[in-house]
């Protein structure tokens, strides 16, 4: 089960919510007033307090009927100059209901007057709704628009513009129903329609994206804000005497739509980011639906010379606005592309399901004459009605196929990847198959994926696509903001735009060349995450792409769990193996001390006594006795009895080494040194390649040094008729152990006894104790290293030593 995000609330000033209380106010005001015409007798038209004449109203109005020009100004009344709209209010006010009033109009200077005779009517609430109602409605819509959109990422731009252009228009409308009485807010009024085509500009230079001329030019809002502020001063100084500005101003309105619109097609086609092409997908279809008719309705008003009112036009406007904040706010980008497939074919329904209808009942009436007519209707919706849902459902699927040819089989994608999956044990190949299925289906020009590692980073793991290893970082902290990101909430999917506010995240997004970032979470637990570039085609991710993503990285935390599960266990197997090792020969050794004990006391004793009387009756004997050579015969074998009484002690010792720094160049020296006679007798050449500037080791030098002799001393004793004796000492690859090799040109050992090599009593010469290289073997296992040797019978034999530079569990 998918968490939800967590968002914190966005912080915003005191002047946020000061201002938002004033625009409250301002609309409650306006309604209340508004009210007040309820019921009330006028003149059948709207005047402004100049007498300009407003296009507002309604097709039932008096004025209207009798053709009254709209954006015109009021001379006289029944033959009267009037001064004011109040006037004018107050006069109909006294007169019945349908009294006939002669109005004299001007639409320019040079124009002659035009005279109408108006009858008088009650505002009724039906009025209300479509004139002052609508306005205050679109008007308190839009300002809570803006402050909401405001409130929801005050960070953003667009945001910002949003808030300023839905203030603005919105409470631009709510003003506009007070300037027709008793205009309290004139002068705010006159201003607001001063600014409202400053911030159209301002929308498209922010949405969806801030432009890069803002950048460039960063004083260019502010210059038009003042402008349009200076405009609107002079509106207010020369209300009373001129609409010229008024009608200027109106002119812009369309003007900057147009602009606006085009910027926007203009970024659609050439997007700066997928992510930025699907709000502007939001913005379209508010476009379409929102400016299409006042578009006409403005170009026939104010360049076609037709005459109705714009209240009605304005209506769908409001659309558009909403559309654009939903754009802006609409953090879950994924699911867009679905929500405009869905409108797209309950449009195509529904404009089908109405002509059907239509044309069908128009034939009935043809045919019926409208006899029975209604019944046949009836039968005709019921037809509808049980055709809709099949018809739903082949209307979407046939608009599926023309927005998304590229669709893939989900379902199969992912039983084909569990599949797989659930057989891998190894970690780079449970990464490898997830990232490979991913940037094969969804069509990605690059993948990378970051896993946990034991300690408190993330290690770059598999890289797929274009993009080099070598340009992504390698490892990352846990402290890096995208990373405690993540951890702080292992269910979060991250785009480019995450960033948005957090400078931090967006320049570790751009770091890592990455545009969706999916975590991978086992048991609420951050174990790693897959990064995604672009896609192939330049489209958004789609939600079933991102469904995809999510629930391969999922199973890959559950599979890289198991696999790292079982390699666990196998390390703990083969660990009780080795244990079980040590413990059979931990109990021989200490069976051999025992032994060794027993002989040392059992046999040394004796022995010293028959070594003793051998030496003293070779000493009483005469030179020449005969007996003399049967006599130093007895003493060289308890000589010899004596040394194999010493190794066995020597063997069932603890061997623990005590480390200090030493030179290995100087132990092999040493070792071969103290053999200097024997390799001379033999006439072995001695071949040393010993690196010179091998760094010192923590070794025990003693102990190291009575391994070399031993293997020194067999390579001697393997050659007896002469050899070339090689040893060579180097660093390993990893630089963290030393490599030693002795190897001889002898006899060699035969495969037989290979496996026994390194046994307790296990010898391959004649006259060998089987002690010396089992030793060996115990001084090098002491010391955390191993030991080895390959042979060919009748080539020689080489022993390999490695040994690490510092004890284990030192740095």
């Amino acid at each position: 089960m998918t968490r939800p995000e967590r968002r914190s609330w966005p912080q915003v000033g005191w002047r946020y919510w000061v201002a938002a209380a004033g625009a409250a106010a301002i609309v409650l005001v306006c309604a209340l007033n508004s009210l007040r015409w309820i019921d009330r007798p006028f003149p059948g038209f709207f005047l402004w307090e100049n007498l300009f004449v407003p296009a507002v109203g309604d097709p039932n109005w008096t004025g209207y009927r009798a053709g009254i020009p709209f954006q015109s100004r009021l001379l006289a009344m029944n033959g009267r100059p009037v001064t004011s709209a109040a006037e004018v209010y107050r006069a109909t006010a006294t007169l019945p209901v349908g009294s006939a009033v002669e109005y004299a109009f001007a639409s320019t200077a040079a124009a002659p007057p035009v005279t109408l005779t108006i009858p008088t009517m009650r505002f009724m609430v039906a009025e209300y709704l479509w004139t002052l109602g609508n306005y205050l409605a679109v008007g308190a819509l839009l300002t809570l628009l803006g402050f909401t959109v405001y409130l929801l990422r005050p960070s953003a731009p667009a945001a910002r513009a949003m808030w300023s252009g839905g203030t603005v228009w919105g409470l631009y409308l709510v003003t506009s129903t007070d300037i027709f009485g008793p205009g309290w807010f004139r002068p705010l009024f006159l201003l607001l329609q001063a600014i409202g085509p400053v911030t159209l500009v301002h929308v498209a230079l922010t949405f969806p994206v801030e432009r890069q001329i803002l950048r460039r030019y960063p004083w260019l809002l502010p210059a038009l804000y003042a402008t349009a502020l200076v405009l609107g001063l002079t509106n207010i100084l020369l209300f009373a005497r001129s609409v010229t500005i008024v009608l200027l101003i109106d002119r812009l309105v369309p003007v900057t739509g147009l602009l606006l619109l085009g910027l926007l097609a203009q970024a659609f086609w050439h997007p700066p980011s997928a992510a930025a092409r699907q709000r502007l997908k939001i913005a379209a279809l508010g476009a379409g639906a929102a400016f299409l008719v006042p578009i006409a309705g403005f170009s026939l008003f104010y360049f076609g010379g037709i005459n109705f009112p714009l209240n009605f036009v304005t209506m769908p406007m409001a659309l558009f606005p909403v559309a654009i904040g939903y754009a802006i706010v609409k953090h879950d980008l994924f699911e867009v592309d679905a929500i405009i497939r869905r409108t797209v074919a309950w449009a195509i329904l529904t404009a089908l399901i109405a002509t059907v209808y239509l044309a069908g009942a128009g034939l009935l009436d043809l045919v019926f004459a409208g006899r029975g007519a209604r019944g046949v209707q009836l039968l005709l919706l019921l037809a509808l009605v049980s055709v809709f849902n099949p018809l739903r459902n082949r209307v979407q699927a046939a608009v599926d196929f023309l927005f998304a040819r590229d669709r893939y089989d989900y379902r199969r994608t992912v039983t084909r990847a569990s599949q797989a999956l659930v057989s891998l044990l190894d970690v780079e190949a449970i990464v490898a198959r997830i990232l490979r299925t991913i940037t094969d289906t969804i069509h990605v020009d690059f993948g990378a994926v970051w896993l946990r590692l034991d300690g408190s980073g993330y290690n770059l793991q598999a890289v797929a696509g274009a993009l080099a290893t070598t340009m992504l970082p390698q490892r990352l902290d846990h402290r890096s903001p995208l990373v405690t990101q993540l951890e702080d909430e292992p269910q979060r999917v991250l785009t480019d735009e995450s960033g948005e506010g957090d400078v931090a995240i967006a320049s570790e997004l751009g770091r890592l060349h990455t545009t969706l970032v999916v975590p991978m979470a086992f048991e609420q637990r951050l174990a790693g995450f897959v990064a995604l570039g672009h896609k192939e085609s330049g489209a958004f991710y789609s939600r079933e792409d991102l469904e995809l993503v999510r629930t391969l990285a999922n199973q890959g935390a559950v599979a890289l769990q198991n696999a790292r599960s079982y390699r666990a266990l196998a390390q703990a197997n083969a660990d009780l193996v080795a244990a079980q090792a040590r413990l059979i020969q931990a109990e021989r050794f200490a069976a051999i001390g025992e032994v060794s004990a027993a002989v040392a006391h059992g046999i040394r004793n004796p022995l010293a006594g028959i070594k003793a009387a051998a030496q003293f009756a070779n000493m009483e004997l005469p030179a020449d006795h005969p007996l003399r050579e049967n006599i130093a015969d007895v003493i060289g074998e308890a000589d010899k009895l004596e040394a194999r009484i010493k190794a066995l002690l020597d063997f069932a010792k603890p061997f623990e080494p005590r480390h200090a720094p030493c030179r290995i160049q100087d132990i092999v020296a040493a070792a071969l040194a103290s053999l200097r006679s024997q390799i001379g007798t033999s006439g072995i050449t001695v071949v040393d390649h010993i690196d010179a500037a091998l760094p010192d080791a923590q070794l025990d030098p003693a102990q190291i040094e009575e391994m070399m002799l031993v293997l020194l001393s067999n390579a001697i004793e393997a050659m007896p008729a002469g050899g070339t004796l090689t040893v060579i000492a180097a660093l390993t690859a990893d630089d963290q152990h030393l490599r030693i090799e002795v190897a001889d040109t002898g006899r060699g050992i035969s495969p037989e006894q290979m496996p026994r090599l390194f046994k307790l009593f296990a010898t391959t010469k004649p006259a060998g104790t089987g002690i010396g290289l089992a030793v060996a073997k115990k001084i090098v296992e002491r010391h955390g290293g191993s030991i080895s040797a390959d042979s060919t019978a009748g080539q020689g034999c080489r022993f390999i030593v490695e040994l690490p530079l510092m004890p284990e569990g030192t740095t």
